[in-house]
């Protein structure tokens, strides 16, 4: 399990949120397990994604898809997104 963090803008927030969101299906198809989305406190456009994938070359997979790409497109993302990905380590209670 990976998680990558994605930071992005998005044109508009309220028109990007359904058109990620109907895609939770597709996503899971290829091995992602869930998201969290973040907004900026400054500007709410400024997202911040956190997936869980089941390994790296799902996310891959999934994120080289030109139909993946033109989705991404139409939803008003800005720019191109920074990734990070990670392996987990530890909980902690505070």
């Amino acid at each position: 399990m990976i998680t990558a963090i994605v930071s992005t803008k998005v044109a508009d927030f309220d028109k990007w949120l359904p058109l990620f969101t109907s895609h939770a299906d597709e996503r899971a198809a290829h091995g992602c397990s869930g998201c969290q989305v973040f907004r900026g406190m400054e500007n709410p456009n400024d997202l911040t994604l956190v997936f869980s994938w089941s390994n790296p070359e799902a996310m891959g997979t999934f994120m080289s898809n030109p139909d993946v790409q033109k989705k991404i497109a139409e939803a008003g993302t800005i720019g191109m997104p920074a990734v990070t990905l990670c392996s987990h380590v530890s909980n902690f209670a505070s």
